[in-house]
């Protein structure tokens, strides 16, 4: 919360969220405006409210309410953050002051934006070409693992050419003693007949990102009058499919086995039992976004991270451009413990490029060796866990160039699972 945020007094703090409550996003989700005016009136009491709390006060549950066994108030919380981004991303985007439900609590906090910032509208996808798409991408992916199994022993930089030293980022997701997996991430879709015409649709929507998701969404359209199914399919991006390239000679020429599965089949079980790659966009995360708990960085935006310096003050990351033009993305390389002591490892960016660099970062001996150098001289030794974030800068995601913009180490332990 900057200056201006804490020189406001309550009633313009009520104003501010009330004009967000009262908006064309919110008005037609009752739940939601009474759910963010509770969440409002609590932060400003500073108090911060229980989930068997909000599930009581808004949902009209009883006492026996018991959150493991119920993922209401979750879910909510979850589809409340994606409306008011939908409310700045449209409505809201001139906005100065946001109102900002941090990851990991229900305390609503009023974000000041410098003057110069804007929130910029998401573009819409042409849907109607998703199953097409699919197809292709799959098609691609599978394309790509083959033409690189049979020719990664004559690629002249390729990590299969050397054994992977001990000590290396690499080590345990390559010790043959280890399970490991490795994560694409993949977007939720699901197929909604439009009874006037009688046309079948795959819908992409960006607030709907999982079943549970969808059925929150369908218990507040009661008067919904499309029929809507799932399916037993997902949208792969392509940068997920593309990046198996570089990935896939270096399991294969280490003779070492591993799973492969798509993030939207992920769940809590996996975690446990194996060393974990996930490669795909930020905003494919899921489970794995619990990650920047115990990260410098803060992912807010679709197309922005945020970090306090060593001064307290405010570095962005924001992506820039048309990624078929010259632009900006930034590459992201993660390494953590997982809640079996095991190894997690992300590959991720906001858009296609940025995912790409990361993992060829990682991948390509050469820039291996250089970013694991970069981490021994800051530290001192190759951290066993670490974040990197890399600025990539190209056209049409190629000719790209990367530089390092930031490096931390992460705890040895870690207590966000």
């Amino acid at each position: 919360m900057t200056f201006l945020a804490l020189i406001m007094t309550e009633a313009q703090y009520r104003e501010i969220a009330e004009r967000v409550i009262q908006s064309e996003t919110f008005k037609l989700s009752k739940n939601y405006q009474n759910l963010l005016a509770y969440l409002v009136d609590c932060s400003l009491r500073d108090e911060v409210p229980k989930e068997t709390t909000i599930a009581i006060e808004i949902f009209d549950k009883g006492p026996e309410f018991n959150p493991a066994e119920s993922t209401i108030v979750r879910v909510s919380i979850y589809n409340l953050r994606k409306k008011l981004k939908e409310y700045y991303d449209t409505e809201g985007r001139d906005d100065r002051v946001k109102l900002v439900i941090p990851k990991g609590n229900y305390r609503v906090e009023w974000k000041v934006l410098p003057a110069k910032e804007k929130t910029q509208v998401a573009k819409q996808i042409p849907w109607k070409k998703l199953s097409f798409l699919f197809i292709i991408i799959i098609v691609v992916l599978f394309s790509i693992i083959l033409v690189n199994f049979s020719g990664s022993q004559n690629s002249k930089n390729s990590l299969g050419e050397m054994a992977i030293p001990s000590n290396s980022v690499w080590e345990p997701f390559l010790n043959p003693l280890n399970n490991t997996m490795v994560v694409l991430g993949d977007l939720f879709v699901y197929a909604e007949q439009d009874e006037l015409t009688n046309r079948n649709r795959t819908i992409r929507d960006m607030s709907i990102n999982s079943d549970l998701e969808l059925d929150a969404f369908l218990d507040t359209m009661a008067d919904y009058t499309r029929s809507v199914s799932r399916l037993p399919y997902s949208l792969l991006i392509k940068s997920s499919a593309f990046c198996m390239k570089d990935i896939s000679p270096l399991f294969f020429t280490h003779q070492k086995d591993f799973n492969l599965r798509v993030m939207s089949r992920f769940n809590s079980e996996d975690l446990y039992g194996q060393q974990i790659v996930f490669v795909g966009l930020l905003k494919t995360l899921g489970i794995f976004e619990q990650y920047f708990k115990s990260s410098q960085l803060n992912f807010i935006e679709n197309n922005q991270m945020v970090r306090l310096d060593s001064l307290g003050n405010q570095i962005s990351y924001v992506q820039d451009g048309n990624p078929v033009d010259f632009h900006t993305d930034y590459g992201l390389v993660a390494k953590f413990k997982g809640p079996d002591d095991n190894a997690i490892i992300l590959f991720s960016g906001f858009q296609d490029t940025g995912v790409l660099q990361a993992v060829k970062n990682f991948t390509d001996l050469e820039l291996l060796k250089q970013n694991e150098t970069l981490l021994r001289e800051k530290f001192g030794y190759l951290p066993e866990n670490f974040e990197m974030l890399f600025k990539v800068t190209g056209v049409d995601r190629t000719e790209l160039n990367s530089q390092v913009v930031y490096m931390n180490e992460l705890p040895a332990q870690n207590s966000i699972w």
